[in-house]
């Protein structure tokens, strides 16, 4: 595609991605973005088996600071170039506070400003091949990532009341509309419930936001998400610390 018909200006800039289909659980694949745009971004990958229109997770792993986001998107095109495979991804359920959210640490990582995805000229290599030596040099297992939820600027999500002399704790935890748009059921599930993905309804307020409260022993760890429409998974912006689990992704973690 020429520059010229392009609705919306590329960013090229390599940034790490682990991807597969949402909502599978399942083994995740490796591959390295070539630019953004305002509206999604594409990559390239060893191996790619996923058709068009198709939703996938994608984790964008930012490697100087040890930290990724999750994103749903969908694929909008893919092609095949000698041993690669190269596929475009378009943004999905983000409301327009977390897009900006998403774009401001897109251009913070790549040290320039915002603005320039609104811009008339796309920005070429201005951050590939410092990007690109980092990802070559990086270890392939041992590294680690912390996930940071796209939710800047919303309310605590979890308010904590100790009872019974401190041995038990009435918590509240909240996911607002931000993090869920569009969403008509959210449940949380963790440790406390056994993962169970049904038993506890979080209640819809009328602002948009959902929120539950739950009695929990004191004096321990609790691993938790949040499963939207029975589809979506997404982790809580103001938990007290997020834990890698088997899936290769992160749980929210509440200490009581």
């Amino acid at each position: 595609m020429t520059p010229e018909k392009r609705k919306f200006t590329r960013v090229d800039m390599p940034i790490i991605v682990e991807f597969n289909q949402a909502r599978q659980g399942a083994e995740h694949f490796r591959g390295l973005t070539r630019n953004f745009s305002c509206e999604g971004f594409s990559f390239e990958a060893m191996d790619f088996n996923y058709e068009l229109n198709e939703t996938l997770e994608v984790k964008l792993k930012f490697l100087r600071k040890g930290t990724f986001i999750t994103v749903l998107g969908d694929v909008m095109w893919k092609k095949a170039t000698q041993e690669r495979y190269m596929t475009g991804i378009k943004l999905k359920d983000m409301s327009s506070e977390i897009q900006k959210e998403f774009l401001e640490r897109i251009s913070e990582y790549g040290n320039f400003s915002v603005s320039r995805f609104f811009s008339q000229e796309d920005l070429g290599s201005l951050v590939e091949e410092k990007i690109n030596e980092e990802f070559l040099a990086e270890p392939s297992v041992t590294k680690e990532y912390v996930e940071i939820p796209l939710t800047k600027g919303t309310t605590p999500g979890i308010e904590k009341h100790y009872l019974n002399e401190g041995s038990s704790c009435l918590v509240s935890f909240k996911l607002t509309k931000e993090a869920a748009p569009g969403a008509q059921k959210v449940t949380i599930t963790g440790d406390f419930n056994d993962w169970n993905k049904e038993n506890i309804v979080m209640k819809k307020l009328k602002n948009g936001d959902f929120t539950v409260t739950l009695t929990l022993k004191a004096d321990r760890e609790y691993r938790f998400r949040y499963l939207i429409d029975g589809e979506r998974w997404e982790n809580d912006s103001n938990a007290d610390r997020y834990d890698p689990n088997e899936f290769g992704w992160h749980d929210s973690v509440v200490i009581v």
